[in-house]
């Protein structure tokens, strides 16, 4: 039977959240963007760190540090430059071959710049720091740990792919055609050559959709009604694509990219600072933590978040496509497909008058991508040893 104390908690939450819903409303969100916490459920405790996919609860921005911890968060260098192997973790990976990012934020910066860096990162977030105080070396840093770590919740980042559809007011495809039921088949195929693969593929079918395909934050990919029929005419340009998209969301590419904009701009800084407070403080305490508390900051964190998130376009940069075509080619051999029929089916698709022309515009064929993908499908590396959340 559960505890008084327990049940009183329980029944706050429940408040709080009741005295949310109002501002949720305005929000026009589509669906609530996070889980609340296992205990509000009547469920379990929540992941121990050490399962797959787990991460520390939400914690509150650490508190201000007091004696000695102030004094030295206080002399903290105002900005801690990394060292260049550190640095060399920003380069592309284009062998497909880097180990998946930690979501142990204090290691990676004590790996970028040592004890220096760690307290200045306690210090920008548990301190009155905008984002027009920041030094350059403090945007590198948190540059830095944007694309190497990861800090927003999976209960989040779950559900921030299909915030994307619902703005748009795209509708998915209930039933889906026998070409798309290939197209998914395909996708498990080639999700059984990587060991590691960081929670489930979700394929979304779009009749509207005027891009062909893309991937999202939480696992989505969205393709078009259209582009996935005509794609059978080219299988093997068809499995290129798809495997090309899943190495975006095993990259995680499109988390990566929101939380790069939370610390590169003013909207969204503050944001980025109580997401970053919640990783160190959970770090700190071992993962535990006061349940109100807990529940009440990712209610209104969530909020906050999915409102930051609704105005951004993302855009995946020269060195993402690299690194998605390089983990496609890798998985592709492991599947025993033709990367080298692949690519020229792929050309000839993009050549097609009618084709998703907007796809093969923002993926061209060209040189430089064609030489790195027939060169990570060469190198056949070994599969990785799956990683696990810090």
């Amino acid at each position: 039977m559960m505890g008084t104390s327990n049940l009183a908690a329980r029944g706050a939450v429940l408040a709080a959240f009741t005295l949310l819903m109002p501002a949720m409303a305005r929000a026009q969100l589509p669906e609530l963007p996070f889980k609340l916490p296992s205990f509000l459920q009547g469920g379990a405790s929540a992941p121990q760190p050490d399962q797959p996919g787990a991460r520390p609860p939400t914690q509150p921005v650490a508190p201000a540090a007091k004696g000695a911890a102030a004094a030295a968060l206080a002399a903290a260098p105002a900005g801690v430059s990394g060292n260049p192997a550190a640095l060399a973790d920003l380069k592309p990976d284009i062998t497909c071959s880097r180990p998946q990012e930690g979501f142990d934020v204090m290691a990676k910066l004590t790996a970028y710049g040592g004890e220096n860096a760690r307290l200045r990162l306690q210090r920008l977030v548990s301190t009155d720091f905008r984002y027009d105080d920041l030094t350059p070396q403090d945007r590198q840093m948190l540059k830095y740990i944007a694309y190497t770590t990861v800090w927003i919740p999976p209960s989040i980042e779950s559900r921030l792919g299909g915030l994307y559809s619902s703005l748009t007011g795209e509708k998915g495809d209930e039933s889906f055609s026998a070409s798309a039921r290939r197209s998914m088949e395909r996708i498990e195929l080639l999700k059984r050559q990587v060991p590691d693969f960081p929670g489930e593929i979700r394929l979304q079918v779009l009749r509207d959709m005027p891009n062909g395909a893309s991937a999202q934050a939480g696992g989505l990919i969205s393709i078009a009604q259209g582009f996935v029929s005509d794609l059978e005419s080219q299988p093997s340009a068809r499995d290129l694509i798809l495997a090309h998209e899943m190495s975006h969301v095993y990259k995680r590419h499109a988390l990566k990219e929101i939380q790069h904009q939370l610390v590169s701009s003013s909207a969204g800084f503050n944001i980025a600072k109580k997401l970053l407070g919640s990783s160190l403080s959970a770090s700190a305490a071992g993962g535990g933590g006061n349940f109100l508390t807990e529940a009440f900051g990712s209610l209104t964190l969530g909020v906050e978040l999915v409102n930051f998130v609704r105005n951004l376009q993302i855009s995946f940069g020269r060195d993402q496509e690299l690194e998605a075509d390089a983990c496609a080619a890798v998985w592709m051999r492991r599947a025993s497909m033709s990367t080298a029929d692949a690519w020229k089916a792929f050309e000839t698709a993009a050549a097609a008058p009618g084709n998703a022309g907007d796809y093969f515009k923002q993926h061209p064929s060209s040189a430089e991508r064609k030489a790195r993908f027939m060169a990570a499908a060469q190198r056949q590396a070994p599969k990785p040893t799956p990683a696990r959340a810090k």
